[in-house]
């Protein structure tokens, strides 16, 4: 499902739909209540469709990159969420949990030598989220004729920037895989 965006357009979208707006309306009630509605689905759609590895995060990255460009509204609806809901009484469904659940297993995974100590559990999802994002069309680094060209370019250095941070330097400050 489609809505409008900061220009009001959702009476064009129930048209496209074949749905009549006003029923739109009656049951979600507004605008920023079918949005919310939208978002709640898109973000359980990638949690869903692409499952957390904290003992393998550069996977995880190469799989979100995959998955983020294949759906490139997932990436659209997530911003405007940033840019145009953040302060309001809705947070997507399941979102907060997922995030912390995906620190509290980096953080199992650090403890239990599994994964480098190098950056705290949050750092390291945050680098890890913002990597995955940083080569799809809605980033400001990437023309739009070469995406598709140099996705898999992209997606190896996706994986390989991830990868290095899950390295452990060793005490002669030596970069080494982490090993249990």
């Amino acid at each position: 499902m489609v809505v409008g965006g900061a220009d009001g357009q959702g009476g064009h979208r129930g048209a496209a739909a074949k749905v009549n707006k006003a029923l739109i309306y009656t049951h979600f009630g507004n605008k920023e209540q079918l949005f919310d509605a939208v978002m709640d689905t898109h973000v359980a759609r990638v949690l869903d469709e692409v499952p957390f590895t904290p003992e393998d995060l550069p996977d995880y990255a190469g799989r979100l990159f995959d998955f983020l460009l294949a759906n490139p509204h997932q990436l659209r609806l997530a911003t405007w969420n940033r840019l145009e809901r953040s302060g309001t009484d809705h947070e997507p469904q399941g979102l907060s949990a997922s995030m912390r659940q995906k620190t509290d297993a980096i953080a199992r995974a650090q403890t239990g030598g599994r994964l480098a100590t190098a950056f705290a559990p949050e750092d390291l999802l945050a680098f890890t989220l913002a990597l995955a994002n940083a080569w799809l069309p809605t980033s400001p680094m990437t023309a739009n004729d070469d995406a598709a060209q140099q996705a898999e370019q992209r997606r190896a250095a996706v994986v390989d920037a991830v990868r290095r941070l899950t390295l452990a330097a060793d005490d002669d400050g030596e970069v080494a895989a982490h090993t249990s």
